[in-house]
C-alpha cells in the first residue's frame, strides 16, 4: 500500500513539473523591444512587430508590420500641477478630466507603479472612421510635475471587433501596465 501511496506521489509530482515546463516551453509571447520614450519619461516593452516611422522626442509613431493599417503612437503630455501629488492623486484627477471630455474611463494602478487609463473612442479623419483604443500613462515627477503620455492604438472603424486586434489590445494593456516612469 505505501509503495502505491509513495508512486501516485511521484506521479502526481512528476504530473506537475511536465506541466510547468509546458507552459513555459509553450510561451509563445516574442521577445519585446524596449521603447525609452521622450528621454526616459516612459519605459516599457512593445511587440517586435511595431515599426517606428517617426520620433520627434515629444511624439512617437509606429505602424504595424503584418496589419498595416494599424498604428500606434506616443505623446509626451507631462505638465506642472504645481503641487506634489500621489500616483492614487494623480489616477483620479486625470480619471475626472478624461471622464468629462470622453466618458468611460477606466483607471487603475500599473504593475510597473502607474496610474494607468483607458478608453475607447471613436473620430474621424478626413474621410476615414476610426477607432481608438487610448491609454494613458502617468506617474509624480517631482515637485508639482506629472510624467504623463498618451498612447493611442488606431484602426479602421468595423475593424476592431476582429480577434488579431483584440490580441493586440490585450498584449498591449498588459506592456502599458507594466510601464514604468521616472520617480523624480
Amino acid at each position: 500500500m505505501s509503495v502505491s501511496k509513495s508512486a501516485n506521489r511521484l506521479f502526481s509530482v512528476f504530473s506537475i513539473v511536465l506541466l510547468a515546463l509546458s507552459a513555459v516551453a509553450c510561451d509563445s509571447t516574442p521577445p519585446g523591444q524596449p521603447i525609452n520614450f521622450a528621454n526616459g519619461i516612459l519605459n516599457m516593452q512593445i511587440s517586435p512587430d511595431w515599426v517606428l516611422q517617426r520620433d520627434t522626442g515629444e511624439r512617437a509613431f509606429y505602424k504595424h508590420a503584418q496589419m498595416e493599417d494599424v498604428k500606434l503612437s506616443f505623446e509626451n503630455e507631462t505638465a506642472d500641477f504645481g503641487a506634489p501629488m500621489t500616483v492614487g492623486a494623480v489616477r483620479g484627477v486625470i480619471g475626472s478630466e478624461l471622464n468629462l471630455r470622453y466618458g468611460g474611463v477606466d483607471a487603475r494602478l500599473g504593475y510597473g507603479g502607474c496610474a494607468v487609463l483607458t478608453y475607447p473612442r471613436k473620430l474621424t479623419e478626413g474621410r476615414k472612421q476610426l477607432y481608438t483604443k487610448n491609454w494613458v500613462v502617468a506617474h509624480p515627477y517631482g515637485y508639482g510635475a506629472i510624467a504623463r503620455v498618451a498612447i493611442t492604438l488606431q484602426v479602421p472603424d468595423g475593424h476592431q471587433a476582429t480577434p488579431e486586434f483584440q490580441s493586440l489590445v490585450e498584449m498591449l494593456d498588459r506592456q502599458v501596465g507594466d510601464a514604468q516612469m521616472p520617480e523624480a
